[in-house]
């Protein structure tokens, strides 16, 4: 059983990752399944919760465990969101993607709402983006980004 306290707890892995094609991307977001049926019920604005169709505890603790052992991620309290959601972290060395890649000049690339929400949010290129939203899998296409000179690693 994974449990996450996110009042004070950080995660690191070290584990060499290879870097993926973005075609191989494309094809595998191509191949996943179209959501079926209608989306959850959100509000409108900031923050962005979701109140129906919340993920059990136990798919959340699993996506979280299969994220630990990536290299290069620290998941920490996010300032994003609600107190309790975790945020997914890129550590300075791999931080390297485009202004975009990142919330609001950190390097917060994703977070997790808080347990009884059970939902995610993730920053995605465009690309991915369209085909992910196409089908069915994601709320919204609000920019949560601004430019950064440096990135700076939240704390």
């Amino acid at each position: 059983m994974l449990i996450v306290s996110t009042a004070a707890w950080t995660q690191t892995s070290e584990n060499a990752l290879p870097i993926i094609p973005p075609e191989e991307i494309s094809a595998a977001l191509d191949a996943a399944p179209d959501r079926e049926g209608p989306a959850p019920e959100t509000p409108l604005g900031v923050p962005h919760q979701q109140h129906s169709q919340n993920a059990p505890l136990e798919m959340v603790q699993a996506m979280t465990a299969s994220a630990i052992p990536l290299p290069g991620i620290k998941f920490e309290p996010t300032p994003f969101s609600l107190f309790g959601s975790l945020g997914w972290r890129l550590e300075p060395d791999f931080a390297e993607g485009p202004d975009g890649a990142f919330i609001r000049e950190s390097l917060e690339f994703a977070h997790q709402h808080r347990v009884e929400d059970g939902s995610m949010h993730m920053l995605l290129p465009s690309e991915f983006a369209t085909i992910a939203l196409g089908k069915g899998w994601g709320a919204s296409t609000r920019s949560m980004t601004r430019s950064r000179e440096k990135p700076r690693p939240m704390s």
